[in-house]
This record gives structure tokens, sequence and C-alpha cells, in this order.
């Protein structure tokens, strides 16, 4: 029963990962790169200047007004003519496209998800020799330390143990630590005593 939350847990984590396709991936990518370069809340739809009801062959039209809009040569002072230019692109063939945009409608209306599995961040962020070697330093370093406290502590309780033994061995179990040295200094007087006699 213990188990059973924790395992259910795992199995709504990997069917949300295995949920995002390639084809996701790219519409995250191009989501966040509209919303950057055109502003927040700007989507495909708004970008375009069409309505989301809009039909493959309105949305061609507001695709070659748009292009002509903010084509590179029409706008040779903005250094990012090209990339708008090719974005907007992308977005009309998704758009034109009726898997795409079946795909790209989900995420208009439902949004678009903050987690995206560990595979969209990886392909992303890939860390280098650097990276990897002060992560496992700090991981290495971390582990040694958790282990010598644990031997430590260890340590400290067997050399109690090993003490508490000896001296109820030496004066009894019965005998506080200050009775018994009292007891052996007594002892080692009597000892001289007999040698001197």
């Amino acid at each position: 029963m213990k188990l059973l939350l924790p395992c259910l847990l795992l199995a709504v984590l990997v069917a949300c990962v295995a949920a995002w396709t390639k084809e996701d991936h790219e519409i995250f990518d191009l989501v966040s790169a509209v919303e950057s370069s055109e502003g927040k809340r700007t989507t495909f739809y708004s970008w375009l200047g069409v309505p989301p009801t809009a039909s493959t062959s309105e949305i061609a039209k507001a695709y070659r007004k748009k292009s002509i809009q903010i084509h590179p040569d029409k706008n040779p002072n903005d250094k990012k003519a090209h990339e708008r230019f090719a974005r907007l692109g992308v977005v009309a063939a998704i758009l034109r496209s009726p898997e795409g945009r079946e795909r790209y409608d989900f995420f208009y209306k439902n949004g678009v998800p903050r987690w995206r599995g560990t595979g969209y961040y990886y392909s992303r962020f890939r860390p280098g020799l650097g990276a990897v070697l002060v992560f496992l330093t700090i991981l290495t370093s971390g582990l040694q330390y958790l282990v010598q406290s644990v031997n430590y502590k260890r340590d400290l309780g067997r050399i109690e143990s090993i003490v508490s033994q000896a001296r109820s061995a030496a004066w009894g179990t019965k005998l506080v630590p200050s009775e018994g040295r009292k007891k052996v200094r007594t002892l080692i007087a009597i000892r001289r005593a007999r040698r001197e006699t």
C-alpha cells in the first residue's frame, strides 16, 4: 500500500514526459521565440492578424501580407528581419498543415506546459566537460563528508562502549568513576607500603 502512491506518481510522470513529440517541442520553441520577439502573449494567430477560426486560404493570404511587411529587403536597417521572416514562414507552415494546426490549437487553448520533459531541456543545454567535472566534484565531496560524519559518530559510540566496559571491569558496575579512582589510589598506596616493608 505504501508503494502504490509513489508508483502511481512515477507512472503519471512517465506518461507526461512521453506525451511530447519532436513536433511539440518545435512548437514550444517557436511559441517562446514569437513571444520574445513580438511581445508577451503574442500568438501565431495574433501575429498573422487572423482569428483562430480562420481558414487555410485566409491564413495563406495573411501570411503573404505579413511577409511583405517584414521582408528583409523592405527592412534593411532591422538586424533581426531575417530571423523574423524565417520564423513567420515556419508559423504559417504549421497553421497551414492540418496536423500542425491541431497540435498548436491544443496548446493555444490549454497553454504551453512549463515542464516539457528532460529531453527538451537536455537537447538545449548540454553541459561541457568543466560543468560535469564541477558537478562530480561537488557530488563526491558531499558523499565523502556524509560517509565521514557517519563513521565519526559510529567510532565515538564504539569508544564510549569500550570505555564503559573497561570501567565496569576495573571498578565494578556499581562504582562511580571518582570512587573507583580513590580505590585504585588506595591499592597503589598499599602495594608501595608492602614493597617498603
